[in-house]
C-alpha cells in the first residue's frame, strides 16, 4: 500500500503564520530575563547571525519569526549554549554553512531553506522535528547534508521532510560520522530528491545506540542507506510501501 505523503511537512504547512505582521528584530537585545530565566520572542524579523550562550537555567523561545542570515555562517550559533533555545514555526534562511550549529536546541514546524552548505549541525542535545528542509548546497563545491552529525550525542530527528528536488549539491539527508556518536534517533522522516545516500552513518564507537526507523524514501531519489552494522534499522519504506533496506 502506498504511503500518503501529504502528511509530511511542506513549505506551506511550516514557518510563520501568514497573517502575522513581523516586527523589526534588529534592535532587540536577545537576553533572557534574569528573574524568570525565560524569554519569548513572537513575530519578529531578524537579520544576521544570532549567537546565544545561555546559562543552564535559561530558555529563549522564538515563534513565528524569520531569520535571514544575509550570507553569514549560521542563523544560530549555539556552540557555547548551556540553556535551551526553542524555534517554533519560524523561517531560517540565507546561510553560508547551516541554519543552526551547536547544542541544546529544539527546532520544529519551521521552513528551512537557502543554505550554501548543510541544514543543521547539532553537537549535543538537539531535537529537529516536523520541519521542511530544502534548497541546500547552493555554494560551489558544497557537499551538503540535511543534518550533519560529527561525533554528536542525544539528537532526535523526527517527522521532517528533507527535500532536495532542485539541482543543488546535496550528498545526503543525514550524515553521521566520527567516533563518539551515540543516542541518535532518526524516525518518521521523508527523504526525497537528489544525493548519494539518504542516510549515511559510520564510525560510531557505541553501536546499537543509533535508531533509524519508519522513514519514507521517495523514488527516484538517493539510495536509502550506507550504514554500519550497529545501527538499528527497521520499518523504513519506499513511498509504494515496499521495504527500504
Amino acid at each position: 500500500m502506498s504511503i500518503d505523503l501529504t502528511k509530511f511537512p511542506t513549505a506551506t504547512s511550516t514557518g510563520p503564520r501568514t497573517h502575522v505582521a513581523l516586527k523589526d528584530g534588529s534592535k532587540l537585545t536577545l537576553k533572557p530575563s534574569l528573574l524568570s530565566g525565560t524569554t519569548n520572542y513572537d513575530g519578529y524579523a531578524f537579520k544576521g547571525q544570532i549567537t546565544l550562550a545561555l546559562w543552564a537555567w535559561q530558555t529563549v523561545t522564538f515563534t513565528n519569526c524569520t531569520f535571514d542570515a544575509g550570507g553569514a555562517s549560521y542563523n544560530f550559533n549555539l556552540s557555547n549554549n548551556s540553556g535551551k533555545v526553542v524555534i517554533d514555526g519560524c523561517e531560517p534562511s540565507n546561510v553560508a554553512s547551516a541554519f543552526i550549529y551547536g547544542k541544546n536546541f529544539v527546532i520544529q514546524h519551521s521552513y528551512c531553506h537557502k543554505s550554501g552548505g548543510d541544514g543543521f549541525k547539532p553537537t549535543k542535545n538537539a531535537t529537529i522535528d516536523s520541519n521542511y528542509v530544502t534548497d541546500l548546497g547552493r555554494s560551489v563545491g558544497a557537499h551538503a547534508d540535511g543534518v550533519q552529525l560529527r561525533g554528536a550525542t542525544d539528537v532526535k530527528i523526527t517527522n521532517n521532510t528533507f527535500d532536495q528536488a532542485k539541482d543543488q549539491r546535496c550528498n545526503r539527508g543525514i550524515m553521521a560520522q566520527i567516533a563518539g556518536l551515540a543516542r541518535i534517533l532518526v524516525v518518521g522522516n521523508l527523504f526525497r530528491g537528489k544525493g548519494d545516500y539518504a542516510i549515511q552513518i559510520f564510525d560510531s564507537t557505541q553501536p546499537k545506540t543509533i535508531t533509524v526507523s519508519n522513514n519514507v524514501f521517495q523514488k527516484p531519489g538517493p539510495k536509502p542507506k550506507h550504514v554500519q552494522s550497529g545501527v538499528l534499522w527497521s520499518g523504513n519504506q519506499y513511498e509504494d510501501g515496499s521495504p527500504a533496506n
